[in-house]
C-alpha cells in the first residue's frame, strides 16, 4: 500500500514538473553567439508534451534496468525534457573535429616510468571555477577552452580568475572576427612536447584540468543524473561536445574499483551531478574522452 501511494505521489509530482518545464523551455531561433549577443533569441514551444512523456518513459525504463544491474548510472528528468534528441543536439553541441589537423609539435613518447596519484580532484586544489551555463548556444568549445586556461593560469599564478567565453565566441570564424585559423599553426595549445626529468625516478604527475572532446550522441547523456557513465554505443572518433576533465578516481575504498573521469560540463548546475558527470576511465576510451585531450602551456 505504501509503495502504491509513493508511486502516485511521484507521478503527480512529475506532472507538476512537466507543466513547470513547459513554461520555462524555449527553442533557439539561430542567433546565439553573435558578437555582443551572449544570449540566444528564443521562442516558446507549442508542440505539447508528447516529447516530454516519451523522454520520461525512456528515463524510467533505463532506471529500472539500472536497478537490475544492467547500467552503471541513472538518468533523471531535467530542463531539456521537452527536447527531442535531434533538437537537443542542434542547440547544445558545438564541437567539430578537424579531419586533417596539423600537428606542429614533436610526437609524444610514452615514458617508461610514471608515478601519478591514484586519484586527483583539481576542484579541491582550487584550479576550477564554478559550473557555467552555455544556455542554448552551441559554444561548448569556448567553455572547455577557458576552463583549461583558467586551471593553467591558477597553476602558474595561484590566482583563479573566471575568463570570458564570449570573447572567444565573438572572435571565432562563424561568429565575427574570423581569427581562428590565423594563429592555429603556432598556438601552444596545439603543441605536444617530449619532456624528460632529471635526478629523480618519480613521474611528472598530472598537469591540471584538461580540455577534451567526447561523443554525446546518445540520448542517455542528455538526461544523465548520477553514477559512472559508460555507453556501449559511444564512438571514440565521432566527437561532438567539448568538456573539461578536472580529475579522476575510483569507486569504493580500493583502487581496483571502477575507475572514472571527473568531467565538468557547461549545462549549468541543474544537469547531471551539480553540473558534472563521472565518465568511465580505462574502458577502451569510451566516448572518445582520451582522443583529443589538450591543455595550454602558460
Amino acid at each position: 500500500m505504501c509503495d502504491k501511494l509513493r508511486h502516485n505521489i511521484v507521478k503527480i509530482a512529475l506532472i507538476f514538473l512537466r507543466n513547470f518545464i513547459w513554461t520555462l523551455n524555449w527553442t533557439n531561433t539561430g542567433t546565439c553567439g553573435r558578437p555582443g549577443t551572449p544570449n540566444c533569441t528564443m521562442r516558446p514551444r507549442t508542440d505539447g508534451g508528447e516529447i516530454w512523456e516519451k523522454n520520461l518513459r525512456k528515463i524510467e525504463l533505463h532506471n529500472l534496468e539500472q536497478s537490475m544491474g544492467k547500467h552503471s548510472y541513472r538518468l533523471g528528468m531535467n530542463r531539456y525534457g521537452d527536447l527531442s534528441l535531434q533538437e537537443f543536439r542542434q542547440v547544445m553541441r558545438g564541437y567539430r573535429t578537424e579531419a586533417r589537423r596539423k600537428t606542429t609539435g614533436s610526437m609524444f613518447m610514452e615514458p617508461n616510468f610514471l608515478n601519478t596519484p591514484k586519484a586527483v580532484d583539481w576542484r579541491q586544489k582550487g584550479y576550477v571555477t564554478p559550473v557555467k551555463d552555455q544556455g542554448n548556444c552551441g559554444s561548448c568549445w569556448a567553455f572547455s577552452a577557458t576552463g583549461a586556461l583558467e586551471g593553467q593560469r591558477f597553476r602558474k599564478t595561484g590566482k583563479l580568475v573566471s575568463l570570458s567565453e564570449q570573447n572567444l565566441i565573438d572572435c571565432s570564424r562563424p561568429e565575427g572576427n574570423q581569427t581562428t585559423r590565423v594563429w592555429t599553426p603556432r598556438t601552444p595549445t596545439h603543441t605536444r612536447e617530449q619532456t624528460t626529468t632529471r635526478g629523480s625516478d618519480e613521474g611528472c604527475g598530472p598537469v591540471g584540468p584538461v580540455s577534451v572532446a567526447i561523443d554525446t550522441r546518445q540520448d542517455t547523456f542528455q538526461f544523465y543524473e548520477s553514477g559512472i557513465y559508460y555507453e556501449k554505443n559511444c564512438s571514440s572518433d565521432e566527437l561532438d561536445h567539448a568538456v573539461l576533465v578536472v580529475g579522476y578516481g575510483y569507486e569504493g575504498e580500493h583502487e581496483d574499483g571502477r575507475k572514472y573521469w571527473i568531467v565538468k560540463n557547461s549545462w549549468s548546475v541543474h544537469w547531471g551531478q551539480s553540473g558534472y558527470i563521472y565518465m568511465a576511465k580505462d574502458m577502451d576510451n569510451n566516448c572518445g574522452i582520451a582522443t583529443e585531450a589538450i591543455y595550454p602551456l602558460v
